[in-house]
C-alpha cells in the first residue's frame, strides 16, 4: 500500500463512519450535548465547509461552500434555530459532495504530488495544510474528531452505539 491508497483507505473509512452518524441524527440535527456543545448541523456543515479547503487545494479552485464560513466556521455563533442553517439534507449533500471529489483527487495524484505545495494553506497553519500530502491527512483526523461529537450526541438521545 502506497501513501496515496492510505490516505483514499482512511478517508473512505471516516467517511462512511461520519456519515452515518450524521445520517441517524436527520430527526435531531440541533441537539447539543451541553449548553456550549456542537450540534449535528454544525458538524456537518463544518466538515463540508472544511473539506471544502482540500477541494480546492485538488482542483486549484475554490472552496465550493465557502458561502457557509460565517455559520460553520470555528468560533461561529452556534444557533438553536434551524432558520440560520441551510437544511440538514443540504450539508450532508455538500459533505458527499466534497468527499466524492476529494477520494476522485486522491486517485488522480502521485506520491510526489503529495509534497506539492498547497498555496491555498490558511496563514499561520502551514505547517498543517502547506502541502496536499498535510491537507489529504487532515481530512480523515478531522472527520474522527466530530465524528467523536456526533457519537456524544446519540448518546445524549439515548441512542445506542453504531460500532462498539
Amino acid at each position: 500500500m502506497n501513501s496515496i491508497e492510505l490516505l483514499k483507505h482512511s478517508t473512505e473509512l471516516s467517511t462512511f463512519a461520519f456519515r452515518s452518524l450524521a445520517e441517524d441524527l436527520v430527526d435531531q440535527p440541533l441537539t447539543r450535548v451541553s449548553p456550549r456543545g456542537n450540534h449535528a448541523m454544525w458538524c456537518v456543515g463544518h466538515m463540508a465547509l472544511s473539506d471544502g479547503m482540500m477541494v480546492a487545494a485538488l482542483t486549484q479552485g475554490e472552496n465550493p461552500f465557502q458561502h457557509w464560513d460565517s455559520v460553520f466556521n470555528s468560533g461561529a455563533p452556534l444557533s438553536d434555530d434551524d432558520a440560520d442553517y441551510p437544511s440538514y439534507a443540504d450539508v450532508l449533500d455538500a459533505f458527499d459532495q466534497n468527499r466524492r471529489v476529494i477520494v476522485a483527487g486522491l486517485d488522480a495524484l502521485t506520491e510526489a504530488d503529495l509534497g506539492r505545495p498547497n498555496p491555498q494553506a490558511p496563514e499561520g497553519f502551514e505547517e498543517f495544510f502547506g502541502t496536499l500530502g498535510k491537507v489529504a491527512a487532515s481530512v480523515p483526523l478531522h472527520t474522527m474528531h466530530h465524528r467523536g461529537q456526533l457519537a456524544d450526541i446519540r448518546r445524549a438521545l439515548s441512542r445506542e452505539p453504531m460500532m462498539a
